[in-house]
């Protein structure tokens, strides 16, 4: 009896069930609203966020036409203060958090479009669970009733079908991206089988793996291509409104003549295969060396290859159990370590001049919505390690030919974007705006550091800039 009384009384309440971070206490915030959306945001981003609210409006009649629905008026809470490129959907209570930097390593398409395609998808997803039994449950148990229905959803189905939205209501997407499909791809082609469904949904430390977003994107597409929209409104009815059913996808899926998940996974990955298969014997491969040759009890991964002479190689060691480290790679396969790096931002590594720089992730010691992005660098001829910088948002750099120079993508709160030239000491040299402030991604030097060359997303695509440091001139390749 006391239990359904604090049920009741807790349907009552406006707290907050699951919190993603604080933002620092000096912001001020400010919201407005919009048809659909309630925009609520700090100071000082004000057109970022009625740019992001338009693109919401815009693709909102579109987000829920493929499951035959639309959400109900949905809060947006914008944060700027992050170097880290992400978006959440929050239920208990209802909610799109949205952090405003670009992923540095983003295919070409706006950020803020790709979250209003991907995260409003989400919202659509869940809201459509507050329905039928989950609905009745509700008025009892609050909003989290909602949130807790969503275990019924296979993390493949939310992100692979979020995957989808993005692919197929822009001019590009996830879902375009030859590399996004290429680790099922090799595997498939490699081993010519399947791995288990267990093993592809839930990981491996022995090989890899490739994660939720890739291997559900392919089987959302495939249920929809080959069945219709209604094979997924189906699997969101049954654990919306029969979640007493225990497993109720099940069922769902059982009306259309599969008797697991499982089955459905080697319907969609065989298509793949077959179709993969008879596209590969016109395709030519390039002939491999392996240097890394002692076998691994676990799957290891090597990136960012720099020789450093003509029997040793330096890379980035990642993987499963795996710390990430520098290495040094002889060619008779032995390894030695050079340092431990903390948390990767972009991920790149350059080498040259005997000096290793990367972007580092630091977060801020009280507000966890707040932390930034420094260049570290380390010397192999002295083990020294150096911060270039400190409290800044700079990505992917590169190092120049000589050694004694760094260029990186900068990117403000606001979304301004621009190449930022640092000494080895780390003062600055040249702050290089982005033409038509355009993001920018994976600078690189050329013809002996008088010149930088930078990825450039445009309207059509991205396209390659060059730009002259003696003549202070950009020149364009084109749209690649």
């Amino acid at each position: 009896m006391v239990f359904i009384l604090l049920l009741f009384i807790s349907a009552g309440l406006n707290a907050q069930f699951y919190e993603y971070g604080q933002d620092a206490g000096s912001l001020k915030w400010y919201q407005f609203k919009s048809p659909n959306y309630t925009v609520i945001h700090p100071g000082g981003v004000d057109s970022l966020a009625q740019a992001f609210a338009r693109r919401l409006e815009h693709y909102y009649p579109y987000l829920g036409q493929a499951l035959d629905h639309q959400h109900s008026h949905m809060p947006v809470i914008i944060h700027n203060e992050s170097s880290f490129s992400n978006g959440v959907f929050v239920w208990a209570p209802k909610r799109l958090e949205i952090f405003t930097n670009p992923d540095p390593n983003g295919y070409y398409q706006d950020w803020l479009t790709q979250l209003a395609l991907h995260e409003g998808r989400h919202a659509v997803q869940i809201d459509k669970l507050n329905q039928g039994f989950t609905k009745g449950l509700s008025f009892l148990g609050g909003e989290q009733v909602v949130g807790a229905m969503a275990v019924f959803l296979p993390y493949w189905y939310l992100e692979g079908d979020a995957v989808d939205s993005e692919t197929r209501l822009s001019a590009t997407g996830r879902g375009r991206q030859p590399s996004f499909e290429m680790g099922i791809k090799a595997q498939l082609l490699e081993t010519g089988r399947l791995w288990s469904f267990s093993k592809a949904t839930m990981g491996s430390y022995k090989n890899y793996i490739p994660n939720h977003y890739q291997l559900g994107y392919l089987m959302v597409r495939h249920g929809r291509r080959t069945y219709g929209d209604k094979f997924w409104i189906d699997f969101q009815l049954y654990a919306a409104r029969k979640p007493f059913l225990l497993n109720p996808t099940w069922f769902s899926m059982k009306k259309y003549g599969f008797s697991s998940k499982k089955q459905f996974y080697n319907e969609a990955l065989n298509t793949y295969r077959n179709h993969w298969l008879s596209t590969a014997s016109m395709r030519r491969y390039s002939p491999m060396t392996s240097w890394n040759t002692e076998t691994k009890r676990h799957y290891t991964s090597y990136t960012f290859p720099h020789t450093v002479s003509e029997s040793s190689l330096l890379t980035l060691k990642t993987g499963m159990d795996q710390i990430p480290e520098l290495v040094l790679i002889e060619q008779n396969g032995e390894e030695k370590r050079l340092f431990r790096p903390g948390f990767l931002n972009s991920g790149r590594v350059s080498y040259s001049g005997n000096k290793v720089v990367w972007d580092e992730f630091v977060p801020d010691t009280r507000w966890s919505n707040r932390n930034y992005s420094i260049i570290r660098s380390y010397d192999l001829s002295t083990g020294q390690v150096r911060k270039l910088c400190k409290r800044t948002r700079y990505f992917s750099p590169a190092i120049s030919g000589d050694g004694k120079r760094v260029v990186a993508v900068g990117q403000t709160e606001q979304q301004q974007f621009n190449m930022i030239i640092l000494h080895m000491d780390g003062t600055r040299d040249k702050v290089i705006p982005s033409p038509g402030n355009r993001f920018l991604q994976q600078p690189c030097w050329m013809d002996q550091d008088t010149a930088i060359v930078v990825l450039v997303s445009v309207d059509s695509g991205k396209t390659l800039y060059s730009y002259s440091l003696q003549l202070k001139t950009r020149t364009s390749s084109g749209v690649c």
